[in-house]
């Protein structure tokens, strides 16, 4: 029989955080195993933020420990999150409206051949992220003439761009 914690991607032990007059998060735990979907749920102030903040390294914790696949996680900024694989899709859109699809995709992640962009295998990766999503758009245009609903598509695809373990 499988041990239920084999599959276990991520678990965040009772995590703390702090700020000025407010308790954001109070010994909050949570797992998650690969293969799962899970949804935070609450009203505005109850810390999904700042949770998932901690998680991707935007905020530091006060309190508790983060693990990944069993293994101590320290993070000091977004930057060692992306590279543990540990994307965020942000629910505000921040994405660069003049920028073509291609370009906000794999801002500071394009495929790079000999310290050069190669502009012809980042757009087939983004054709082929969004294909993933069963999105079919012209790579070249700018972001700002897609529909708000695509253009959070397009921002999933900049974070599978990541191969996201989560």
């Amino acid at each position: 029989m499988q041990n239920k914690n084999d599959n276990l991607i991520i678990e965040m032990k009772d995590i703390s955080k702090f700020f000025p007059g407010t308790r954001a998060l109070d010994h909050v735990s949570l797992k998650l195993r690969k293969g799962e979907i899970h949804a935070l749920v609450g009203e505005n102030g109850a810390g999904k933020s700042t949770l998932m903040n901690i998680l991707t390294g935007q905020l530091t914790k006060d309190g508790g420990e983060v693990f990944i696949e069993g293994e101590p996680l320290r993070l000091s900024s977004p930057q060692d999150a992306l590279k543990k694989n540990i994307v965020l899709v942000p629910q505000e859109l921040n994405l660069i409206p003049e920028a073509s699809v291609t370009e906000n995709i794999f801002l500071g992640n394009e495929v790079m051949e000999k310290k050069l962009i190669n502009w012809t295998k980042t757009r087939q990766e983004a054709e082929r992220l969004l294909a993933l999503l069963d999105v079919h758009v012209d790579v070249s245009q700018p972001v700002k003439v897609l529909s708000a609903a695509y253009q959070q598509l397009v921002s999933i695809a900049r974070a599978l761009a990541y191969d996201p373990k989560v």
